[in-house]
């Protein structure tokens, strides 16, 4: 079975409708964590019709010895190769898997590129292609972020929505609300042309997400056991050894961050735990889970200039994967509500990446700036708002995540009061229930995100 991925219509836009500057589209890269469906969403594209007409497609692995050879030995390999097969260079497409294996292959990409070759890569090692491939392809690549499945496109798969729910168009109005761009009255509009209504059925996929996460084998397995051994399949694949002798510290680090998800990080109970006396270990294994794609971060949202923090909550990027560090089938409401706001981080971040709109993902703790000892020092305050978005010069949008479906301003109290003074712009509650609007603030699905 296949869950249709919203990232695919943003990749065929990309080929089918270009209407960039330069003579053809820029090579698209797809980069997500191990497993997340990287290749099977791929080849769904291909299999489209426009891409059918319009080209004729060749497939390269570079986890393939033979592959990785050609290309160290020949830059010039990939136009070679379609030269060879085809006259019509502007009608092919080369979609190649696994393109981290092989840092050669990137300066064939672009020999053949500029003779006017599409091209489609896909990565399972996010930093890398965000940094040495997109470096050594000199502004002639476009990144596609792809997560774990979310809880918007398992619902719409299982025709929660009805035919006629189109998830880009959804997603857009949202978007445009977030951003600004239309007001509180114009999403009542659209809001009165979505009757929603929280079925049994959602209910049920909101709780078997929450346990297997959105790592596509892992969701659709039909057993608990199966699920583990997908999960357990993308740990292994994906957590690989970072130097010599480093597993025990990289395992205990991993399970710790699990344990924290969503929570305040700090050094003091993690180095207790682990009998490390230096942060530098940790600082290792949280950079290299960062640059992967496992973890997300988020640190005070902090308005003054010049002014920084060493808070941070990280949170890993599929309940799936923390479920599978916990091993637990019963989850209380509180670890629910951890895996919710993780959940929300990494679909925000992942939205926003998609959207190639710049952005910041922060949280707020109330805080006053005190004069001690001569010195001005930052001081936080009791209170917390889980979620702060800004985009530049527009301002900022306060939201907090709930687990639970009958959520009402007075559990929003700090959400409320900055939504009165006018602290944030447009503050959104995100939970169970469905959508609606109360004293100006937006309650919106968190699975309809």
């Amino acid at each position: 079975m296949y869950i249709p991925r919203m990232i695919e219509n943003k990749i065929s836009t990309h080929f089918l409708t270009y209407e960039g500057g330069a003579s053809h589209p820029e090579v698209a890269v797809v980069e997500g964590i191990v497993g997340v469906g990287k290749t099977t969403t791929i080849a769904q594209i291909l299999q489209q019709k426009g891409f059918k007409e319009r080209f004729t497609v060749f497939q390269f692995n570079m986890d393939e010895t033979v592959n990785r050879m050609n290309v160290r030995d020949d830059s010039a390999f990939f136009y070679n190769f379609v030269r060879a097969k085809t006259t019509a260079l502007e009608k092919t497409l080369i979609f190649i898997d696994e393109a981290q294996k092989s840092e050669e292959m990137f300066e064939a990409v672009k020999v053949a590129w500029d003779k006017g070759i599409h091209f489609i890569l896909t990565g399972s090692n996010p930093h890398y292609m965000k940094t040495k491939a997109k470096s050594a392809l000199q502004r002639r690549s476009r990144h596609f972020d792809l997560k774990p499945l979310s809880l918007l496109e398992i619902l719409s798969h299982q025709g929660c929505f009805g035919k006629d729910f189109d998830l880009s168009s959804h997603q857009g109005i949202f978007l445009s609300y977030v951003y600004g761009e239309i007001t509180i009255q114009g999403l009542k509009d659209y809001l009165s042309t979505l009757p929603l209504s929280l079925s049994q059925g959602i209910l049920n996929s909101i709780e078997l997400y929450l346990l297997r996460g959105g790592i596509p084998l892992s969701y659709l397995s039909k057993t608990r056991a199966g699920s583990y051994e997908s999960l357990r399949a993308v740990v292994e694949r994906g957590f690989e050894l970072i130097e010599k002798d480093s597993q025990n510290i990289f395992d205990d680090v991993t399970y710790e961050l699990s344990l924290l998800s969503s929570h305040e990080f700090t050094y003091k109970n993690i180095l207790r735990k682990l009998r490390l006396k230096k942060r530098d270990a940790v600082n290792t294994v949280i950079n290299y889970l960062i640059g992967h794609g496992y973890l997300t971060e988020k640190r005070p949202y902090i308005s003054d200039q010049g002014f920084g923090s060493y808070h941070v909550v990280y949170s890993m990027i599929d309940p799936g994967i923390v479920s599978y560090f916990w091993q637990k089938d019963i989850l209380s409401n509180e670890e629910k509500g951890a895996l919710i706001e993780s959940y929300l981080a990494a679909r925000l971040e992942n939205i926003f990446l998609n959207g190639f709109k710049k952005h910041k993902l922060s949280y707020y703790k109330p805080y006053k700036m005190r004069i001690e000892m001569g010195e001005q020092k930052l001081r936080f305050e009791d209170g917390e708002i889980d979620f702060v978005l800004n985009f530049g010069q527009s301002d900022p949008v306060a939201c907090e995540a709930k687990y639970g479906e009958n959520i009402t301003i007075s559990d929003v109290p700090l959400l409320a009061k900055m939504a009165r003074d006018g602290t944030f712009a447009r503050p959104i509650v995100f939970y169970k229930g469905v959508p609606r609007i109360e004293s100006g603030i937006l309650f919106w699905p968190y699975w309809l995100i």
